[in-house]
């Protein structure tokens, strides 16, 4: 009956404040009613004659008031009380957008770091570091498991813990160029995989001419090979600008012996006809100049930092075996004599030997100075024709794209393509918008102009109805970086050509075959329809497009005697 009694104490108790929450009253005002109802309780137990206490202890008969027996009746369950500040965030967000905010308000937190050389502390929970990395795994499960509730990370910043976290619970890359390479730290320290790949993605998709170094040599100390790939082709793709930066600085001289040594470097093609001899060796020339540059900017910045003066023997030997990748042959002799003379990195004896080769090129020195000129990508670059012949009469107006399909059984590099020039025997510029395809996902654009010239001599032959040669009827067209074209996987290129009307190619090939160590073979397909308002005007058959300029991925399998 004690306990009855207790029960229904707390019964009056909650019917009060029940009764106050419903009537919108003060909560203490409801106390305030209850405390002297209680205390008058109490004080009627305390009068109660001990015969009449032993009475109700024995159970003798006891006059049942209307308030005994609402005292009596079942208990009444408490009102809930709600807390809009915990329930309102899960209210129309995903599982991943629940996880960033119990992460970013650290709710519940079971795992806690001080990070940085400040050691702020943040807090994370083990079961998603856990599905991630299996050395959070070992951190926090093996056999040498933390037994501390919070785990020191002195040589990462807060910034960077955060942006990591943030990717481990939602798979969002929070990075920017400034702090990309901190992240790859992470994400190696760590073991992250899924995060290493989402990093080397960004990267290749934000190379520019400041950072390409920068990557290279970040990808050098952290052994990503393919990330310095990647970045060493940009370099080479764009070889002029980037030597010429200050930012070549960045390369320790292992990359840069890479980089100055590469066969690959050229300077931009761009939107050109056949290149000429002449342009050739202008183009090589002005290609030496800006390695010789770089290579100059780098050895002064190595004087400095070793706190050496930068003179021209000082240079020479923070260089070492560097120099001699520089094709110095194949610079203009007034420019060895005027301006590499005045460097004072190489000996009269030396210079000599390099005029004499490039005045007297039969009498070739094997000489390291003397090296031969590089071969760029351009030389290695094959066209794949797709007509047999030209048709002046069926001309492309140009009022609607062009596109071709195909796929190959090697993997290679698409480093353009080519287009009939105009047929109206004047010049005319031509606005060009291209995109290649891998399947229905984009891997690369271009929009450029080109100015299609007519010389007096075309305009003679098309007077004399003198057909032109083919070759002389097509400009080609160079992306700024080559494109990886996958074995057995359907490639697209689309292009839209704005200007006069154009030759047009007829007799297509649907399929072209050529050996270079096993055979290579492109196949031709009808283009799906890009454009709900138009419809190609070039197929396998006939149209634009008459080829593409690709060249094959180096063999990196090793030759054995």
């Amino acid at each position: 009956m004690f306990h009855q009694q207790i029960f229904s104490d707390g019964n009056y108790f909650f019917q009060q404040l029940t009764r106050a929450i419903n009537n919108q009253d003060n909560i203490h005002e409801a106390k305030s009613t209850m405390q002297p109802k209680r205390k008058a309780r109490r004080t009627n137990r305390m009068q109660t004659s001990p015969s009449e206490s032993t009475g109700y202890a024995m159970g003798s008969d006891v006059k049942q008031t209307p308030q005994t027996l609402k005292s009596s009746s079942p208990p009444v369950s408490p009102p809930i009380l709600m807390f809009p500040e915990l329930e309102e965030w899960r209210k129309g967000k995903t599982l991943t957008q629940c996880h960033e905010y119990m992460l970013t308000n650290q709710v519940a937190c079971d795992v806690f770091f001080t990070v940085g050389v400040n050691e702020d502390r943040y807090g994370a929970h083990k079961y998603k570091l856990l599905a991630v990395s299996d050395v959070f795994y070992i951190m926090l499960l093996g056999p040498m498991a933390e037994h501390d509730s919070t785990i020191k990370i002195p040589d990462i910043e807060l910034g960077t813990f955060k942006a990591f976290l943030r990717y481990v619970y939602t798979e969002e890359l929070d990075v920017t160029p400034d702090t990309v390479m901190q992240m790859m730290y992470v994400a190696k320290k760590y073991n992250v995989e899924p995060l290493l790949t989402a990093i080397v993605a960004y990267i290749d998709a934000h190379m520019s001419i400041e950072s390409a170094c920068v990557v290279m040599e970040q990808a050098h100390l952290f052994n990503e090979p393919m990330l310095e790939t990647k970045a060493l082709e940009y370099i080479e793709d764009h070889a002029t600008s980037v030597l010429e930066s200050k930012e070549v600085t960045a390369l320790c001289a292992g990359c840069l012996k890479k980089v100055v040594s590469s066969d690959n470097l050229h300077v931009k093609l761009g939107v050109r006809r056949d290149l000429q001899e002449a342009e050739r060796k202008t183009a090589s020339a002005e290609l030496e100049k800006s390695v010789l540059t770089g290579v100059m900017t780098w050895a002064t910045h190595q004087c400095v930092k070793n706190k050496v003066k930068a003179t021209g023997k000082n240079k020479r030997k923070v260089l070492g075996d560097i120099l001699w990748e520089v094709r110095f042959s194949q610079l203009p002799p007034n420019y060895l004599v005027t301006e590499v003379s005045k460097m004072k990195i190489l000996s009269l004896e030396e210079r000599c030997m390099i005029l004499e080769h490039v005045v007297a090129p039969p009498n070739k020195a094997k000489s390291k100075i003397c090296n031969m000129k590089r071969r760029g990508p351009h030389e290695n670059i094959r066209t794949v024709p797709r007509f047999r012949c030209t048709s002046e009469e069926t001309c492309s107006k140009n009022d609607s794209y062009h596109a071709v399909s195909f796929t190959t059984n090697e993997d290679l590099y698409l480093h353009g393509f080519s287009l009939f020039g105009t047929s109206t025997g004047k010049t005319c510029l031509y606005k060009i918008h291209s995109q290649v395809f891998k399947d229905k996902e984009v891997i690369c654009k271009l929009n450029t102009k080109v100015l299609d010239k007519i010389d007096d001599l075309d305009i003679w032959m098309k007077r004399k109805g003198v057909h032109r040669r083919t070759n002389e009827e097509v400009f080609r067209v160079y992306f700024q970086r080559k494109v990886l074209i996958e074995k057995n996987t359907m490639h697209t290129l689309y292009v839209d050509l704005e200007g006069p009307q154009c030759y047009t190619g007829l007799g297509g090939r649907s399929e072209v075959c050529f050996y270079s160590h096993g055979l290579v073979q492109i196949t031709f397909h009808d283009a799906p329809d890009l454009n709900l308002t138009s419809k190609s005007q070039t197929d396998t058959v006939s149209g634009q497009i008459p080829s593409l300029l690709i060249s094959l991925i180096p063999s990196t399998k090793q030759e054995t005697c």
